[in-house]
């Protein structure tokens, strides 16, 4: 068994709140570095990338993150390192069982991009709701649906060694990017994943798209903005596949609003979440 070594510390960590849309930088396609800059800066994230991480839009320090909330640990094993946010309940107790979240940060999916997971949908709502959530940022800054996922595996066992995970198995999420990683990952580890809900996302690859009925027993939510009209797309199109293949789907298509749809929140989402998890369904 590889040697784990797990180190922690809290983050300094960067707030966003991203209620814009966009438009072709934030399609599926969207994959240089230049397009991962146009899409940070749709939403006003350009102090989010490189060199102006930590710095708010006028080149300001942005404030610690209040005490409380996701820390960051290090995973390590012989075939490398993985950094990754820790969410815990509130008033946690190492004996009992609780809902774990893998989730996934979109666009380049750096610490930061991780930061604004929690901070959009899957922090106060899910600690107050009683989930732990693991949220991984790109090792070496590889996105994880393309060659960064080497280390998904021992993630998942360090968890589910470390905390009782109901029923041995983790509901996936994923953000934009991170949603089009969220249906890889369950598409490779079918056996580890309770459910999947994209915000939204689709399988990265035709790979991906053809295997699509490993996701038999696992129930699919897909969100977008009715604007974000390429996502849309990919999304229908994936939704007719699952049926197909008689996988429990259901996509919702918010209109009007575009890549980050503004009503589309953390309470919304755990509670969706919460309602899949009580559905018996997966």
């Amino acid at each position: 068994m590889a040697k784990r070594h797990i180190r922690t510390r809290r983050p300094s960590a960067t707030r966003l709140s991203a209620t814009r849309g966009c438009n072709a930088p934030c399609s599926p396609g969207a994959t240089s570095r230049l397009d991962v800059a146009r899409w940070l800066g749709a939403f006003g994230m350009v102090a989010l990338f490189g060199g102006l991480a930590g710095q708010n839009a006028a080149g300001v320090a942005a404030p610690q993150r209040p005490g409380g909330g996701h820390e960051y640990r290090e995973l390590t094993t012989t075939e490398g390192r993985l950094r990754y946010a820790l969410l815990l309940p509130d008033d946690f107790d190492p004996s009992r069982t609780y809902p774990a979240l893998l989730a996934f940060p979109p666009g380049p999916q750096t610490e930061p991009m991780v930061d604004a997971g929690f901070d959009r949908y899957w922090g106060p709502q899910a600690s107050r709701r009683g989930w732990i959530v693991v949220s991984p940022a790109a090792p070496d800054g590889q996105i994880f649906h393309r060659g960064g996922d080497t280390l998904i595996p021992a993630l998942l066992d360090q968890i589910a060694s470390e905390f009782q995970i109901e029923g041995g198995r983790f509901h996936v999420a994923g953000w934009s990017n991170g949603g089009r990683t969220a249906f890889h990952v369950a598409l490779q580890h079918p056996s580890r994943v309770r459910s999947l809900v994209v915000i939204p996302g689709g399988p990265p690859t035709e790979n991906d798209a053809d295997r699509l009925g490993q996701l038999e027993g696992i129930p699919v939510r897909m969100f977008a903005g009715g604007r974000d009209t390429e996502w849309v797309r990919v999304m229908q199109d994936t939704e007719q596949r699952l049926k197909a293949l008689g996988v429990s789907v259901e996509t919702t298509v918010l209109p009007g609003e575009g890549h980050v749809p503004p009503s589309l929140d953390g309470e919304r989402i755990m509670t969706l979440l919460e309602g899949l998890r009580a559905s018996g369904v997966g």
